[in-house]
């Protein structure tokens, strides 16, 4: 069922390389030539597949050894080359590819032929590849994204439902690869300075999810957070129920909900 899946991804057929993911097709197996499914759509540039894969669990970093050599930059000793989906899709400027991979965790190094040393390995990085290849865009984009470290980094790229899943589970928005770096937080905030953070896109998520607790914000908060919120909506229940609030008992709820929980559950994340 897997080579199917190769084939499928070959013929840029998504609907059957949905399908046979659904069957249990085994995502990263490689074929007789070296290829796995998710190698395959980025040779091809498919993003939709490549989407797909990615979204049930393909190792993104999965490398393979690959023959015959279709990279572009020179391979001095004619090393069977170590390719990731990242490597092609650097090697042949598909920065749309590029981006949707380094969504998912994709790393920025490579080894370009197996071995050790600098015959046999020649090691070198996104940006160094499409320097050298004169990807001008890609290389501008990798720059620009060189300290994104998480999902929630890349809110011009993933899309909405995404970005509420990675909340709903706990992503943070806080997060940086060091002090002062950016985080999915300031990005959106950059991103709402320039008005591109519409309602119902990927940064409006994380600008709604940097608001203290509220009915409005809280499926973006995690697991843990929401259950503490139920349980302080119970205690608010009965609190409201009790005789002296008998009149005004919806009032005194409100009261509770909208005044007093944003406070009690707090923000999502706090510097």
């Amino acid at each position: 069922m897997s080579g199917l899946l190769i084939t499928a991804a070959c013929r840029g057929d998504t609907a059957v390389v949905r399908r046979l993911v659904e069957k249990g097709a085994d995502i990263d197996q490689v074929d007789k030539i070296g290829r796995t499914a998710l190698l395959t759509a980025s040779l091809i540039d498919h993003l939709e597949i490549a989407t797909v894969l990615l979204e049930q669990g393909a190792d993104v970093n999965k490398h393979v050894n690959f023959s015959p050599s279709i990279l572009a930059m020179p391979n001095p000793a004619n090393a069977m080359p170590r390719l990731t989906p990242m490597c092609v899709a650097i090697d042949r400027g598909q920065l749309a590819m590029a981006q949707l991979l380094s969504s998912y965790g994709a790393a920025r190094a490579f080894t370009i032929g197996t071995g050790t040393g600098t015959i046999l390995g020649i090691i070198c990085t996104a940006e160094e590849l499409a320097n050298r290849l004169r990807h001008t865009n890609l290389a501008a984009w990798l720059i620009t994204s060189r300290k994104w470290t998480t999902p929630l980094h890349h809110l011009t790229i993933i899309p909405a439902a995404r970005a509420h899943a990675l909340l709903h589970k706990g992503a943070s928005i806080l997060a940086a690869a060091a002090p002062g770096d950016p985080t999915p937080l300031s990005l959106a905030l950059e991103l709402q300075a320039k008005g591109e953070a519409a309602e119902g896109s990927a940064a409006a998520l994380v600008l709604k999810a940097a608001a203290p607790w509220s009915r409005a914000t809280h499926e973006l908060f995690p697991d843990a957070a929401r259950a503490y919120a139920v349980r302080m909506l119970l205690v608010g229940h009965r609190l409201s129920r009790l005789p002296k609030y008998e009149s005004v008992a919806q009032a005194v709820f409100d009261l509770w909900v909208d005044h007093m929980m944003p406070h009690i559950v707090g923000p999502r994340e706090s510097e």
